[in-house]
Parts: structure tokens; sequence; C-alpha cells
């Protein structure tokens, strides 16, 4: 009985030795691959820990389907001039229908008919101005809703991309953050190499991150009118 005893000891330390060993082997694999992605700038796979490259893959995806495109951007659909055409515009009708207004109470105290006629015919000519720019005013104001609902969109995607941005910096700075925690000789100087290429990654980040920040601002400021 104290031999089986033994005996089953001895076999399980020895399948813990072997077994243990493979996956200590495994792991430096894993960062001897890391690397070799950082040196050939593959980003997200750099990472050895799967949980940060899982995060940063997924919202890698996210930033290549909301930053990385035109589509976002408010260039173009800056609204202050058509605010101000559209002010203009409806200061002028207006206008019009004020002088409308005004020929009309001198028609009831006109003396004769061709005096009448005469103010028929400046009224007719104002209430076809006033129909004309009317639908000139329509026109504009459906442009600027249209324009309004595009940065709206975009306002949208641009928050999309800030936040993919935001949790791609993060995976880099977390996995910064263990590695400098590691404390495998070899690991860790493999480590010392990632992080200065995460740095990196996270400044050309930071600079994507201001400009999308800055893309926002602009949209707000086309939808404000304030462009």
């Amino acid at each position: 009985m104290i031999r089986l005893f033994i005996g089953c000891s001895l076999c399980i330390f020895t399948l813990a030795f072997f077994v243990g060993e493979p996956e200590s082997v495994q792991n430096l694999d894993a960062w001897k691959a890391a690397l070799n992605a950082a040196q050939n700038n593959r980003g997200c796979e750099s990472i050895p820990y799967s949980n940060y490259r899982d995060k940063c893959e997924r919202q890698g995806d996210l930033v290549e389907e909301f930053c990385k495109t035109e589509k976002w951007t408010c260039k173009g659909l800056e609204t202050r001039s058509l605010r101000e055409n559209i002010k203009n515009l409806t200061e002028k009708i207006e206008d019009l229908k004020s002088q409308k207004d005004r020929l009309s109470s001198q028609r009831s105290s006109a003396g004769s008919d061709s005096e009448k006629s005469d103010i028929d015919r400046k009224i007719s000519d104002l209430e076809k101005e006033i129909y004309d720019k009317s639908k000139e005013l329509d026109f504009m104001k459906k442009s600027l809703e249209t324009d309004i609902s595009d940065i709206d969109i975009r306002v949208y995607q641009g928050g999309k991309c800030l936040d993919a941005r935001t949790a791609v910096q993060s995976a880099f700075k977390d996995a910064s953050g263990d590695a400098d925690r590691e404390n495998e000789n070899e690991i860790k100087a493999i480590g010392k190499q990632l992080i200065e290429y995460w740095s990196r990654k996270r400044d050309d980040h930071e600079q994507a991150f201001r400009n999308t920040k800055e893309g926002l601002e602009y949209c707000k400021g086309s939808r404000e009118g304030d462009l």
C-alpha cells in the first residue's frame, strides 16, 4: 500500500514536471511571436496577452469601420452661409408682404380705376415674387434639414470612432502595465522592447485621437452655424 502511494506520487510529480515545462516554453514562444509582430509593425498582434490582443483587434475593426473613411467628416457641410441666406430671404419676404399690405391699403382709397389697376398690377407682381422667393426659402430650409441630418450621422460615427480609438489605446496601456510586471528574464527583456513599441503606437493613436476630437468639434460647429 505504501509502495503504491509512493509510486503514484512519483507519477504525479513527473507528470506535473513535464506538463509545466512546455507551458513555459509556449509562453516564451508567444512573446517571441509578439516581438516579431512588433518588428513588422503589426499593431495588435504584438500583444502577447490574449485578452488585451482580442480587445485591441475588436476595437481596431471598429476604427477601420468608423474612422478610416471620409464619410464622417463634416467638411463641406458648413451651415453658417446657408443659415444667413435663409435669414436674409425670410426678411426679404416679410418686406415684400409689408409692401403688398401697404398697396392694398392704398387701393381702398384710390380715386380712379386706372390708379386701382396700377396698384393691382403691382400687388400681382409682389405676389409672384413672394411666391417664388417662398419656394426658394422652402428649398433652402429643406437643404439645411438634410445637412443637419447628415452632420448628426457623422457626429454619431465620429463618437464611435473616438470610443474605438480610446479602447485601442487602453489595450496597449494595460498590456504595457502587465509586461512591466513580468519577472522571467527573457520575457522581461522582450517586454521592454514591446513596451517601447506600444508607446510609439499610443503616440500615433493619440494624434489620431486629437484629430478625431477636432473633427467632432468641426461637426458641432457646422451644425450650430458657427462654421
